[in-house]
């Protein structure tokens, strides 16, 4: 161990080496990411079972080793001062890991328009203090049909923002049935213990009926508490009572039916999914309060939008909680301009776009991609008829007619899916189905094509393979 550690290149070498090609750093910041990726190394040659001896060559190959990790690391705070963009050939549109909605290069165009000073919070017709919400509650009142509506940082602000403001101290009946858990562990009993709500259980996981609401209904009772299972499905024997029969219960008891509906549809945008409820249709039928997220369908900013009865509504808004859950300039900026396009007689929304994407236009994407595929790699690669997923947190059990890539490669399945994945400048994601790895055009950018292209011919090169 000590030999291996002696092999180890020194800082100052390094930074005498990278200074020359990452000028533009400062030289602390590169003192910081070498002894990060040396401690890295240490760490590395601790678990290892056999160090390699102390020999010049040895301290050659380490030296160029730490240096080549360390040039990526740079280069890719050069290249992508943001977040990295990557291929998605996961097939899954609304992907929580790859940020759900995406969003349009013309859309992102007109975001960043919005630069410098915005008028957030400022009345310019007499100068006094504004409010952030009024750029967006036209637009969300018009296309949900609610009195109100405010939005806040994401959907689990909105529900938890909704049960404290309406409920805390209270009970809230919920159906044992819709205690859900969604990704990063937000589960529904959590939420309502951080409200302040006391959880009142009722019916059995796939039976609850009108009754079970009826009976537990006390003086206790502050609201009625439904939640769309929007990552799950259950079928069988099953029952739940409608829509509107709930509503009338908790308004002969004079209480609000707080409806945590997750994603949902704003419109007639006519989307390939069976399992979306209409926001404006729910809203329609009595709801006081529905909350769904801003970049699920509606294909937004990542965003928590909370509509309803006036009066709950501005009791949430003017909740302390509120002011901590908010939303700043660019998400209500990129909400504002989302919204906008449902205003319009052809709405653009890109995530719509890739759920409409017909199988004629996948098969042509797959035929644009593989035509100029060098013939040796053409029997490595075939297209193919699958299913894609919709997306994570929505459409439970909808699934989509697709075309994959199929890769043919006598490589394991995993291997190659770590090497597309593992790309240094722009990762494609597949997935690996039956030990065969593949990338689903789907969710595929046309403008990408070219790039794909490319990333497959290096990933399949045989001296890419050791």
């Amino acid at each position: 161990m000590k030999d291996s550690q002696q092999n180890i290149p020194s800082v100052h070498s390094l930074k005498e080496s990278l200074s020359q090609a990452f000028p533009d750093f400062r030289e602390d910041f590169l003192t910081f990411i070498i002894r990060e990726e040396l401690q890295n190394l240490r760490l590395h040659l601790y678990t290892k079972s056999q160090a390699p001896k102390h020999n010049e060559g040895s301290r050659l190959r380490m030296g160029g080793q730490a240096e080549d990790l360390i040039r990526k690391r740079l280069d890719l705070y050069r290249n992508y001062p943001g977040l990295i963009p990557v291929i998605n050939g996961s097939g899954t549109v609304l992907h929580t890991g790859l940020g759900r909605a995406p969003f349009s290069r013309d859309f992102m165009s007109r975001l960043a328009s919005q630069h410098d000073y915005l008028q957030l919070e400022y009345n310019l017709s007499d100068g006094s203090r504004g409010e952030r919400n009024d750029h967006i509650e036209e637009m969300l009142r018009f296309l949900t049909s609610a009195p109100s509506a405010i939005a806040v940082n994401n959907n689990a602000a909105a529900v938890l923002l909704a049960l404290t403001a309406v409920a805390e101290g209270g009970e809230v009946i919920v159906s044992r049935g819709q205690l859900v858990e969604i990704g990063g562990s937000f589960r529904i009993p959590d939420v309502m213990k951080q409200s302040g709500a006391v959880m009142v259980e009722v019916g059995s996981t796939n039976r609850t009926h009108l009754r079970d609401f009826q009976q537990a209904i006390s003086p206790r009772t502050k609201a009625l508490f439904l939640a769309h299972s929007s990552n799950y499905h259950i079928q069988g024997f099953t029952a739940f009572p409608a829509l509107e029969d709930l509503v009338d219960l908790a308004h002969r008891h004079g209480l609000p039916l707080i409806y945590d509906l997750g994603s949902g549809i704003l419109g007639s945008e006519n989307l390939p999914l069976k399992n979306e409820y209409n926001i404006k249709q729910i809203v329609e039928q009595g709801v006081d309060i529905v909350t769904f997220s801003g970049d699920k369908l509606l294909g937004g900013p990542q965003a928590g939008i909370l509509c309803g009865r006036t009066e709950l509504v501005n009791k949430s808004a003017k909740h302390q909680l509120y002011r901590a859950l908010r939303c700043d300039k660019l998400i209500i900026s990129a909400l504002r301009l989302t919204l906008h396009e449902y205003l319009l007689e052809k709405p653009s929304i890109q995530a719509h776009h890739y759920l409409r994407r017909s199988i004629q236009e996948m098969y042509s994407l797959a035929e644009t991609l593989l035509r100029d595929l060098p013939p040796a790699f053409r029997d490595l690669v075939v297209q193919e008829l699958t299913e894609s997923e919709s997306g994570s947190g929505t459409a439970p059990g909808d699934t989509l007619p697709s075309v994959s890539l199929r890769f043919n490669s006598d490589e394991d399945a995993h291997t190659l899916s770590g090497r597309f994945r593992s790309l240094h400048i722009i990762p494609v994601l597949g997935y690996v189905n039956k030990d065969v790895f593949r990338i689903d055009l789907r969710t595929v950018n046309e403008s990408q094509l070219p790039l794909l292209r490319e990333k497959i011919i290096y990933c399949l090169s045989p001296e890419e393979q050791h």
